[in-house]
């Protein structure tokens, strides 16, 4: 898996590099504020996508005493590397085209620069939207944020292109900056919203969706046995998860059966997981209050009727109580 996100990752810097070589070309023959916006990003794609094969590099190194939970950590760093650039970029063109309102520029070969923004929209396209499939593929918040670099590069270009050519057909040099300057907060914005989900998985945030989509199949797996779960915590480190909770069992079971059904219970987690994942169960045995939601209908030990099953979910499965 990680040999793939290396492979990905080398392809992407690639073609940043040729990018930005064709861009500050079609700058330098132009002199558009909005290409010059363009070749100014795609350093940041060189940059950030270097970062990012550094960073798969140590996620593919196994845990050990100093990092026990392994080292996927850096995949937050390297997207919250990657949205500040893209942010930093939009800060930088803003004060470029800026300064381009003031002191205007007349654009010349717009041919060229259309068919090398052209170009370049379309390769963006297509190799950002495989970075982002490859992403949720692999469970990588890295290839993810690289390929939405890419993505959001080509909706730029496609803006430059809308741009070059109302300039060539309204002959005005103001249409250009402040095309850019329309793009500088986009890119602001853009990255901003990279760099604010790669400090959610650096905080812990709880992922909602991962989480939702395991409580809906626990319930699918549910054993009778399996009274209830309850402070379950899930945590991301890089394409691995880390989860624990506690299980309640039946009080009477022996530790050789309490723990038939942990394992049991681990495996079904992973199963609906379908990734490398780590998971700390705690057993609780089961208090007299059960009964009423306990689904062993030849429970010896029953201390009270039945009333009704619980349906796991997010709200309940985070509680730290049972249920």
């Amino acid at each position: 898996m990680s040999n793939q996100k290396i492979k990905w990752v080398s392809i992407s810097i690639f073609i940043s590099l040729f990018q930005s070589s064709l861009k500050f070309y079609a700058f330098s023959v132009t002199n558009s504020s909005s290409i010059f916006t363009d070749a100014v990003e795609s350093i940041a794609n060189v940059l950030a996508s270097c970062f990012a094969l550094y960073a798969v590099y140590l996620t593919n190194i196994p845990k050990d005493s100093n990092h026990p939970y392994g080292h996927g950590k850096i995949e937050f760093f390297s997207a919250a590397f990657e949205g500040s650039l893209i942010s930093l970029s939009g800060f930088f063109v803003l004060y470029h085209s800026i300064l381009s309102i003031y002191h205007p520029i007349e654009i010349q070969a717009i041919q060229v620069g259309l068919k090398i923004t052209a170009f370049s929209m379309v390769l963006n396209f297509l190799y950002g939207n495989f970075l982002i499939q490859q992403g949720k593929k692999l469970n990588s918040i890295t290839l993810d944020s690289d390929g939405k670099h890419l993505f959001y590069d080509s909706i730029t270009s496609l803006f430059i292109i809308i741009g070059l050519l109302l300039t060539k057909l309204i002959d005005s040099k103001l249409i250009d900056p402040v095309l850019s300057i329309i793009l500088s907060f986009y890119l602001i914005y853009s990255g901003f919203k990279i760099f604010r989900k790669s400090v959610a998985g650096l905080m812990d945030e709880t992922n909602l969706k991962v989480f939702g989509e395991i409580a809906i199949k626990l319930n699918d797996f549910r054993r009778n046995s399996w009274i209830d779960i309850h402070n379950m915590r899930i945590i991301q480190f890089g394409d691995k998860y880390n989860i624990d909770c506690h299980l309640t069992l039946p009080y009477y079971y022996n530790l050789e059966e309490a723990h038939d059904e942990v394992i049991k219970f681990e495996e079904a987690i992973k199963e609906i997981t379908n990734q490398e994942t780590e998971i700390f169960t705690h057993s609780d045995p089961c208090i007299p209050t059960c009964c009423s939601i306990c689904l062993v209908s030849d429970c010896i030990q029953r201390k009270d009727s039945f009333i009704n099953k619980v349906g796991w979910s997010v709200e309940n499965l985070q509680k730290n109580q049972k249920h």
